[in-house]
């Protein structure tokens, strides 16, 4: 069952505001921990609760110009959880993240834009194996810390149809300052990466 609520708000100096709750009741919530032989273990952990609540804001601003920032709190709670040590939560999940960014955009598709997004610290629960036994004795919490990217995207009009389609080349940098950081545990995300293409609207 998935129950939602929220609010949107026009204020002032062509502002807006989003405030959004919400609250997610799911049975039979599949997960999967590391460290068993020979690497995981898939299971189900039956009852999931996600609750939280996402606040969205943005101003304009002269010369084409759009701040914005969202941000979002959750917490979890599950069943006990024997194959992690009887944790009671998802921990791997984060507690908090946003993005705050400004964007540039002008009536011929001219687009840029500049933002940072931050992720609070996490665990991963890893189990604990006796290996003479092959036995389960409890399982760790892996601390994985926060992280804060900077991040680039643009895009530029090259063609234009009668208002049918628009052609543009787009580019864009990710983790410009190579910020190390883990999405899951284990798999290091890459450093700056530069990307861009060819892109066709219609």
């Amino acid at each position: 069952m998935q129950y939602e609520a929220g609010i949107t708000q026009k204020l002032p100096y062509n502002a807006q505001l989003k405030v959004r709750t919400y609250y997610y009741d799911i049975n039979n919530y599949i997960r999967t921990i590391f460290g068993y032989r020979p690497s995981r273990v898939i299971y189900n952990i039956n009852l999931a609760l996600f609750r939280g609540v996402e606040v969205e804001a943005q101003v304009g601003l002269p010369y084409n110009l759009t701040a914005y920032a969202n941000y979002t709190w959750q917490q979890t709670s599950t069943s006990p959880d024997p194959l992690s040590g009887n944790i009671q939560e998802i921990p791997e999940l984060p507690d908090h993240k946003a993005h705050i960014g400004l964007k540039y955009n002008v009536p011929d598709g001219l687009e840029g834009k500049v933002y940072v997004r931050l992720v609070s610290k996490r665990y991963t629960p890893t189990a604990i194996v006796n290996t003479a036994t092959n036995t389960v004795s409890g399982a760790l919490l892996r601390p994985m810390k926060g992280f804060a990217t900077l991040n680039l995207e643009g895009r530029y009009p090259i063609v234009k149809y009668r208002d049918k389609f628009r052609g543009y080349l787009y580019f864009g940098v990710e983790n410009l300052f190579s910020e190390y950081y883990e999405e899951d545990a284990g798999y290091p995300m890459p450093t700056a990466t530069l990307y861009g293409g060819v892109q066709i609207r219609y």
